[in-house]
C-alpha cells in the first residue's frame, strides 16, 4: 500500500511518523511544502502500517481527502491510499474554502470569549461596590492580514433580557444562556 500525505494548509508542513508502536522504533520525518504532497516512506507499506500512520495524526485533525467536504472543521493535512490526493485547482479551492470558513468561525468565538471575559472582570470589578453593572456593550478588534475585524458582544447580568436583540443568543456575564 501507499500513503499519501497532502498539506492543505498556508505553511510548511514537517511530517513527523512512526513506522509501528514502541518507543524504541524511530520517528522520521518529511517536510510537506504548502499545497503539495509526499508519499510516506520510499516503498509500499503494509495495511498495519499505514493504520497506525493514520491514527497517530488523526486525532490532530487529518482527514481523508475523500472526506474533505463533509467536514465543517479546519483541515491543515489530508491522506489518500493507494492513489495521490487530486491536488487539482477544484481541491485546493475547497480546501482553502472550508479552512478560510473554519477559521473565521473559530475567530469569531475567540472575540466573543474575549468580550465576555471583559465582562466578567467588569462584574468582578463592581462586586462589592454600591454600583452594579446594568448593561455593557463591548467591541472586540482583530487586526490581521485580511484587514480589520469588530465584533461586539452584549454582556448583561444573568437573567437580565440583552437590549439590542433579546431573541438572539447572546453572551450572560461569560455564561452562554
Amino acid at each position: 500500500m501507499k500513503l499519501f500525505i497532502a498539506n492543505t494548509s498556508k505553511q510548511h508542513h514537517i511530517f513527523a511518523y512512526r513506522m509501528g508502536k514502541g518507543r524504541d522504533v524511530p520517528v522520521s520525518y518529511q517536510t510537506i511544502p504548502v499545497g503539495s504532497q509526499i508519499q510516506v516512506g520510499n516503498s509500499d507499506l503494509n495495511k498495519e502500517t499505514v493504520d497506525f500512520i493514520i491514527h497517530q495524526h488523526a486525532r490532530y485533525g487529518m482527514r481523508s481527502a475523500d472526506d474533505l467536504a463533509k467536514n465543517a472543521d479546519y483541515i491543515g493535512l489530508v491522506y489518500s491510499i493507494d492513489k495521490q490526493v487530486p491536488m487539482g485547482d477544484k481541491f485546493i479551492e475547497t480546501a482553502e474554502d472550508l479552512n478560510a470558513t473554519a477559521l473565521n468561525r473559530i475567530a469569531s468565538d475567540q472575540r466573543e470569549q474575549s468580550a465576555a471575559a471583559a465582562g466578567v472582570l467588569l462584574e468582578n470589578a463592581v462586586a462589592g461596590t454600591k454600583t452594579s453593572l446594568a448593561h455593557a456593550e463591548i467591541v472586540v478588534t482583530q487586526e490581521g492580514d485580511a484587514g480589520v475585524v469588530s465584533q461586539g458582544v452584549e454582556i448583561v447580568p444573568e437573567g437580565k433580557v440583552p437590549r439590542n436583540n433579546p431573541s438572539r443568543d447572546r453572551r450572560a456575564v461569560g455564561r452562554r444562556r
